[in-house]
């Protein structure tokens, strides 16, 4: 895999405790974005291609997952 991962959509499915989101990047490939205790996990296809601990516990903001994870990944605009 080859970064960075371009997303075409992205969806919030859970907000705090923990932050999820699940969509597609542009080679169609599933996405997952999960935090948790402070923990930032995303799989493309089931395999994890990104960890990282970040301030806080279960609440992330799309646009903070968005800063965090620029050099990796490019979001779709909120």
């Amino acid at each position: 895999m080859s970064f960075p991962i371009i997303v075409r959509e992205i969806a919030q499915t859970s907000f705090a405790c923990p932050s999820q989101w699940q969509g597609t990047t542009n080679d169609g490939s599933r996405i997952y974005v999960r935090f948790r205790h402070g923990y930032l996990r995303i799989d493309v296809d089931g395999t994890t291609v990104h960890r990282s601990s970040q301030k806080g516990d279960g609440v992330m903001s799309y646009d903070e997952l968005r800063r965090c994870t620029a050099h990796l990944f490019v979001w779709p605009a909120p």
